[in-house]
């Protein structure tokens, strides 16, 4: 069995005022975005083995269920069959998050949140200076002092209320670890249509120190062994100086602290 982390393509993020955050990041690709996006799944389809049996999951956001259109167009084009497709809550964006949150945070100044502009003090709220990547990584929104949030009012507790990179690690280990106890004696292959943030313990493992994840379109593949799981497919851009073997074993090592 083969396991495919596959980011969506660029978005037009569009901000709203929606009651649940994480769904306000809604946005169609960019319309340059197909163009590149149909040129990956091209690639992409080029690594499919012909007695490969592909099963398509997708986190339910709209920009990821348009990467999942675009990738199995091009498979058709191919005449590479999808078994089935369905959508699965647990591989959408980390909850309450928003990329002007995240940026206000890391580099400070005005910023939106529930459609008031507050000004947000660098200082304060990223005082080691942290990349946006190991910002989210390291969950450094939870070390903002609570007097600083509560002067900020509701807009304050929006930011304390983020979904957490340790959250986020569980939800999608847990499903991981899962898949690895299944007896599959097909070549199955499993697209999932996610988001960078989801695939960050992954290329965690790979290189603590990377700056950032995968890129828009970009994959990380897992293939079973055993009852665990290889990297064996990944970007270049990101260096491999960790460790790609038995990735669920490294992953409750690593993130002792996460997992438990």
């Amino acid at each position: 069995m083969k396991v495919s982390f596959i980011r969506h393509g660029d978005a037009q993020y569009v901000n709203t005022d929606h009651a649940k955050d994480f769904l306000c990041l809604y946005g169609d690709l960019k319309p340059d975005a197909i163009e590149k996006l149909q040129w990956q799944a091209r690639a992409f389809a080029e690594k499919i083995e012909p007695d490969e049996i592909i099963t398509v999951w997708s986190s339910p956001i709209p920009r990821t269920v348009e990467t999942a259109n675009i990738f199995t167009d091009e498979f058709d084009k191919k005449e590479i069959s999808i078994r089935k497709r369905k959508l699965f809550a647990i591989f959408e964006e980390a909850r309450g998050f928003r990329w002007e949150y995240l940026r206000g945070m890391v580099t400070g100044g005005d910023t939106k949140i529930h459609g008031h502009t507050v000004v947000l003090d660098k200082n304060i709220t990223n005082p080691k200076g942290l990349s946006f990547g190991r910002y989210f990584r390291e969950s450094a929104w939870k070390q903002i002092p609570t007097d600083y949030l509560n002067s900020l009012w509701e807009k304050g507790e929006v930011l304390a209320n983020i979904e957490t990179f340790s959250s986020l690690t569980k939800r999608i280990f847990r499903e991981l670890e899962r898949l690895s106890r299944v007896n599959i004696w097909h070549k199955n292959h499993i697209l999932i249509f996610t988001h960078q943030c989801n695939t960050d313990f992954l290329t965690e493992l790979l290189n603590e120190y990377q700056q950032w994840g995968i890129l828009t379109g970009e994959n990380v593949t897992l293939e079973k062994n055993d009852m665990d799981f290889d990297i064996v497919d990944f970007p270049q851009e990101i260096t491999n100086e960790g460790s790609h073997k038995n990735i669920i074993a490294n992953t409750k090592e690593k993130f002792t602290d996460i997992l438990g």
